[in-house]
């Protein structure tokens, strides 16, 4: 095994709040480790992760969630939306349809008055009110193959892979409760440029493993899948996985197969450029998309409860509010126009265009904007 230290505490972003009390149940800002092994980047498991974890998983966790109020969510929904509705179009009518870590619900709703008998599991109050609301069969609590009695036609998880304690063990016992020729689409946050550049960005508590398409690959071989396709999403930073239940395994799956593996990556050197361009970086400064930002600021030993660096981001909901384990309030756009900085570092691989493109479109040359890509690709 291989492992790297940030060397700094990592706030413990699970909520976003105005108060500026931390949460009495759980740590604002623990130690983090990336490990890797057989080619998996993953977060260093603890006692004390995992128990922090299993708390924040059954509170009002606001950070994530496919719901219908999220705006910015849209987007994400939609495409999820073609891809998962590519395979249950091919099921037959009255076919027993699973949701994982089912959030909103929104999809599972849709399925439902599709005609398909559809459940949901999830352990979260935000699962339990959509369940009230739309009407549909809950297990308010973590996945376990234990708790159904039936087997399902096709399972599905967007954004929950990525969160498993043992991602084998939990692909494997998902296996377990689907019928011969049955299908599990997957869709999981996609690392493989972050793996690439050695990008610490992607650093995060809950997420307990980093995938590329050759380790998401990997995983579903050895778990026993026949692999139908592994591609990338069509908007946004996700890997899409389709995979089938047979009775042996297909040399379709050869199609999948990398022999090349990560190694873990170089990190300190992503590092040491970050702290390079921030040096040099002159006057008001901000970042567009904290959540991105935070594990460099940790990393070069910026203190967040006492910063005068600026965070930005156009989700609606995050809107000033902070995440626990940091003080610096979120602003949006329009508090950039109204009060705007002298540098401007867009902390986001997958939607740095869009964001580049529209801060130059409205400032021009007055602010200096440095993107995370630049910063990497810097020799």
């Amino acid at each position: 095994m291989e492992y790297f230290s940030l060397g700094q505490k990592l706030p413990f972003y699970w909520r976003l709040t105005k108060s500026m009390d931390g949460h009495p149940q759980v740590p604002e800002q623990m130690d983090f480790t990336f490990t890797s092994t057989d080619g998996l980047v993953s977060t260093m498991r603890t006692k004390e992760l995992l128990d922090n974890l299993q708390t924040i998983y059954a509170l009002d966790y606001n950070i994530g969630y496919i719901q219908d109020e999220y705006k910015i969510a849209q987007p994400f929904i939609e495409d999820f939306r073609k891809y998962l509705f590519k395979y249950t179009s091919q099921l037959p009518a009255n076919s027993r349809i699973l949701e994982i870590g089912c959030g909103g619900a929104i999809l599972l709703n849709e399925l439902k008055h599709l005609g398909y008998e559809v459940v949901g599991v999830d352990p979260s109050p935000t699962s339990i009110r959509a369940s009230e609301k739309f009407g549909f069969d809950l297990v308010p609590s973590f996945f376990s193959p234990e708790l159904f009695s039936e087997k399902f036609d096709l399972i599905y998880h967007s954004d929950v892979l990525e969160h498993a304690f043992d991602p084998k063990k939990f692909i494997e016992d998902q296996k377990s409760i689907l019928n011969l020729n049955g299908i599990l689409i997957i869709s999981v946050p996609n690392a493989s440029e972050s793996i690439k550049y050695g990008d610490i960005s992607m650093a995060m508590h809950q997420h307990l493993q980093y995938f590329s398409d050759k380790s998401l690959t990997k995983l579903m071989e050895d778990s026993g899948f026949n692999i139908l396709e592994i591609r990338t999403a069509d908007y946004g930073g996700s890997l899409y996985c389709a995979a089938q239940k047979k009775s042996e395994l297909s040399k379709e799956n050869e199609n999948y197969r990398s022999s090349e593996l990560y190694r873990l990556p170089n990190f300190r050197n992503a590092i040491n450029k970050f702290q390079d361009s921030l040096e040099k970086a002159h006057g008001k400064i901000g970042f567009y998309v904290p959540l991105r930002t935070i594990p460099y600021l940790c990393a070069t030993g910026v203190d967040m409860m006492n910063s005068d660096f600026r965070f930005f981001d156009d989700t609606e909901h995050w809107h000033g509010k902070h995440f626990d384990g940091t003080r610096i309030d979120i602003e949006n756009f329009e508090n950039l126009q109204s009060n705007r900085t002298d540098t401007l570092f867009i902390m986001s691989l997958t939607f740095e265009k869009q964001i580049k493109d529209r801060i130059l479109d409205h400032f021009g040359t007055k602010i200096k904007v440095v993107t995370l890509r630049e910063i990497l690709e810097d020799r």
